[in-house]
């Protein structure tokens, strides 16, 4: 049996923060700036190579993970027939349900037809498969979204109040939600209660924590343009230990709680109104990857969790993986348990899932994705295993953009873990914090670019080279405990920042430094940055 587990940062929930505050300024506002139109050049640049790179993997006697295979090619279209022996395109399979029932190896490659779209589909779980694309057009959609809520249809008016307050249910009820994405471009976000002795409760929106020991009422609470999921957990369920799904062994499939779906939309039925209406569900096409997975030209979008490599079992976190030429965009939010803590008796806690890409084992080389949008961190690696050391991983050629935080090295509680032979390289992390992806926010130390959180983590051979770190709410760079022999390891980086934000920031120690030479040589080791100044 293998070992299934959901990574997340877990956020205490309930403080409002306006990212704008105090940050000095917006995106729009230095878009007249060179610089900053130099930046959002590049951004664009890259953000249409990765889009639009074609495929390259080839079958070959030698493997080379990213680049060759050398098994069969498996093939599958929206086209397709489960009832197809999957062997060629004119032969493609539909599904990857469809493929569980052929003879497929490790050292095999599934190719997705472009321009098609699979929803809440899983990957085999077969070490050393190649997932890819084949065809013309745009990459294929791997959607966690179970549809697309668009149609007048979907909706019906649940309240319409006396100062034109409408609330509109969705016709079916569905697994918990992180977030609805409309028409690709715009959030309704989450209104979060507490769930306690089968009642939701209101929690303190202005306080992380707090809690006003009343029922949430939906037409009292919910603000325009929010949404309630308004799930139900019968008595087989401990929302204080894993709200989101549980694994069933006589099916050997994820179960889901599911429930009632309220969206507050005051111009009207949001199914007229848009065109296009995603679901951040908890339906992912991966969490965990068998070892020896690789990931290319794939659109993986509208996740309610994080999208994550694996905890692994007991012989440790999955490894020896690519994810490369992706796209991984909105994600995150979906709640993972709903807890009092033991040293805060009077608080309740809601944990939502960070969204993006979570690297938790060793051997992996992450490159050219577009990552964008997600609930806490575009992409993360975490010594989250007791026993194993992080290591021999390259994070490279990605943009990271508009994610709440971009890159972080995460540990907690272990700290005799190693960051060993890490290079992070000409990443381009953009906007972190601006789109505003969620209210919901556990203090004011987020958006960050860089963020070495939780306790010190040792490393040797960690590098931090050549990469621009571009506009951050809050500090470029982060890290809560400091410790020169560890943290110096930055090299060659590009800083642009918005004027009277924050450049270094240490949370732990409450001290915060301008974004300049002397304070990221000092500090981390940047002995020739290039610090772009946004200003006419």
């Amino acid at each position: 049996m293998r070992f299934r587990k959901f990574c997340a940062i877990f956020l205490s929930v309930g403080v409002i923060v306006s990212l704008l505050t105090g940050c000095g300024g917006s995106m729009e506002d230095l878009a007249e700036f060179p610089a900053m139109q130099e930046l959002m050049a590049e951004a664009d640049a890259r953000r249409s190579a990765i889009r639009s790179s074609e495929t390259a993997i080839v079958k070959d006697s030698t493997a080379v993970p990213g680049e060759t295979y050398t098994g069969r090619a498996w093939y599958i279209s929206n086209n397709g027939n489960d009832k197809n022996n999957g062997k060629s395109p004119e032969k493609a399979l539909a599904t990857l349900k469809g493929l569980e029932q052929k003879n497929v190896k490790p050292g095999d490659a599934v190719f997705f037809e472009r321009g098609g779209l699979w929803r809440s589909e899983q990957v085999l779980w077969i070490e050393n498969l190649t997932y890819s694309a084949y065809g013309e057009g745009e990459k294929p959609k791997l959607y966690a979204s179970s549809e697309n809520g668009s149609g007048a249809e979907k909706w019906s008016l649940h309240y319409e109040g006396e100062k034109g307050e409408k609330i509109w249910l969705f016709y079916q009820d569905m697994a918990d939600c992180g977030g609805i994405v409309l028409n690709g471009n715009t959030m309704a976000e989450r209104e979060y209660a507490f769930w306690e002795n089968g009642v939701w409760m209101k929690l303190d929106s202005f306080h992380p924590g707090a809690y006003e020991g009343k029922p949430f009422v939906l037409e009292e609470h919910l603000k325009d343009m929010t949404f309630f999921a308004d799930i139900s957990f019968d008595e087989s369920w401990n929302p204080a230990e894993n709200a989101r799904c549980r694994w069933d062994e006589a099916t050997q499939q994820n179960v889901y709680p599911v429930g009632k779906l309220y969206l507050r939309c005051d111009a009207g039925n949001p199914g007229e109104l848009y065109s296009d209406i995603e679901f951040l569900q908890p339906y992912t096409f991966f969490d965990g990857l068998p070892n020896g997975t690789v990931l290319d030209n794939l659109n993986i979008s509208y996740c309610g969790t994080n999208l994550n490599t694996g905890g692994g079992d007991e012989n440790g976190p999955s490894h020896d993986g690519v994810i490369q030429n992706c796209e991984f965009g909105w994600s995150g939010g979906a709640v993972g348990d709903y807890r009092t803590l033991a040293d805060y008796p009077d608080e309740r806690h809601v944990f939502p899932s960070d969204g993006g890409l979570a690297i938790l084992g060793s051997n992996y080389t992450v490159r050219n994705n577009y990552i964008h949008h997600a609930y806490h961190c575009g992409l993360m690696v975490d010594a989250m295993n007791e026993f194993v050391d992080v290591e021999n991983l390259t994070l490279s050629g990605n943009l990271i953009e508009k994610n709440l935080n971009g890159i972080i090295l995460l540990n907690w509680g272990n700290n005799e873990r190693v960051f060993r032979n890490l290079t992070i390289e000409d990443n381009f992390v953009f906007a972190c914090g601006e789109e505003n992806f969620t209210y919901y926010l556990p203090d004011q130390d987020l958006s960050t670019a860089f963020y070495f959180q939780g306790d010190l983590v040792p490393s040797e051979n960690l590098v931090v080279k050549g990469n621009t770190f571009a506009l951050a709410k809050k500090a470029i760079v982060t890290t809560d405990k400091y410790l020169e022999e560890y943290r110096k390891v930055f090299s060659g980086n590009t800083y642009a920042q918005y004027p009277m934000a924050g450049g270094i920031r240490m949370t732990l120690s409450e001290n915060s430094f301008p974004l300049n030479e002397k304070n990221l040589l000092q500090y981390f080791g940047d002995a020739a940055p290039t610090i772009i100044e946004l200003k006419k």
